[in-house]
């Protein structure tokens, strides 16, 4: 055994060694590269090779879904005030009602959804700010628990901030 795969993690499943932060992806059967989780959304392991475009999905998608929320929002403060006689415009104009009734709902689904995607994305760049996948924060935290001498300190850290932004898709 060289001095070098001393310091390597070996993977059982693959059946070799694996780069610093790498963790096996049972879906793919594989390791990944600096792997942050596996996304139902994208059917896929986000990681060294795709972490900037799901950044890009994360922070896109509730812009999306506030845009597509506010013009709703609109269509409906307009369509409101013939309302006050919504039984007439659900008997002469039912299509109409329907309408209020779905644009109501697609508004606060988009707005919902914004939101949640809005939190994954705030907690994906807070890892992006801090150099560290979720796998990686699971490990701190356990090794944090962990008795020691001197305290833990993670050693992807760069300083939060630019630096480690610099990280992202890099290996």
């Amino acid at each position: 055994m060289s001095q070098d795969e001393k310091s390597l993690q070996f993977c059982k499943i693959c059946d070799g060694f694996k780069p610093p932060r790498s963790h096996h992806d049972h879906v793919s059967g594989r390791c990944i590269a600096k792997m942050d989780h596996f996304c139902p959304w994208i059917n896929s392991a986000v990681g060294n090779g795709n972490h900037v475009e799901f950044l890009s999905f994360v922070s896109l998608v509730p812009i999306g879904c506030m845009y597509a929320g506010a013009i709703q929002a609109v269509w409906m403060w307009n369509f409101v005030p013939h309302m006050r006689y919504w039984a007439e415009v659900r008997y002469y104009h039912p299509n109409a009602f329907n309408a209020m009734i779905y644009t109501f709902f697609a508004t606060a689904c988009s707005v919902a959804v914004g939101l949640a995607v809005g939190a994954l994305g705030l907690f994906q760049w807070m890892g992006v700010w801090w150099n560290m996948t979720q796998i990686e924060e699971w490990i701190v935290e356990k090794a944090q628990t962990r008795p020691r001498e001197h305290p833990f300190v993670f050693p992807y850290d760069l300083g939060s901030g630019p630096r480690n932004i610099g990280e992202v898709g890099e290996f």
